[in-house]
């Protein structure tokens, strides 16, 4: 563990060290010279400065590069199986739902077929009901009426009766005289007498 330590220490010495050198170094050396060198040097410069920028990369990188690739595959793979366990729960879930849905459906088929068969019972009852309500009713409007039909024969009779005793009191008079008068009250007496 120190010797990673001091490695990594030396390491990063170099890198800065070599960085300062090249950045001091590029401008002293470019004053220093002229002529058309220049963009060659120039070249040259940007290839040792892309190869110790990517020594120093694979270098020094290459183990933090490597320990964060291997954490970040960790905590994707940790994802990816609590995803599946939620998934496995929602899929239970939905399956315990799906069931307890096709018990409900089985739940509401018998309680609709209960209910019709009480409607229909109700129904039977209501019309032998209604039935009998009506016979009565019948019953009752057939002696109302045989009711009435006596008491408009019994006002009838009464009504002619009056009459008759009327035209018998208008007419008797003249048919009927004295001597029948006396012949009637002799036949009273008669009868009177006998009894």
């Amino acid at each position: 563990m120190k010797r990673g330590c001091m490695q990594e220490r030396w390491g990063w010495l170099s890198v800065v060290v070599a960085i300062g050198l090249l950045a001091g170094a590029n401008d002293a050396w470019a004053a220093a010279s002229g002529g058309d060198w220049r963009p060659i040097y120039d070249l040259a410069m940007r290839w040792v400065n892309f190869i110790i920028l990517a020594f120093i990369l694979v270098k020094f990188g290459r183990a933090p590069l490597k320990n964060f690739l291997q954490h970040r595959q960790a905590d994707i793979a940790s994802q990816i199986e609590d995803l599946e366990q939620e998934k496995a729960a929602v899929l239970a879930e939905v399956d315990q739902n799906l069931k307890a849905l096709d018990a409900s459906q089985e739940r509401f088929e018998s309680m609709k077929t209960r209910i019709m068969r009480q409607g229909e019972k109700r129904k039977q009852e209501l019309i032998e009901a209604g039935k009998m309500e009506s016979t009565i009713l019948i019953d009752g409007a057939k002696r109302k009426i045989q009711n009435q039909m006596f008491i408009a024969q019994e006002r009838l009779r009464a009504e002619l009766i009056d009459a008759a005793f009327g035209i018998a009191l208008e007419r008797l008079p003249a048919l009927v005289g004295a001597a029948d008068n006396e012949r009637k009250i002799e036949e009273f007496y008669t009868q009177v007498s006998t009894k």
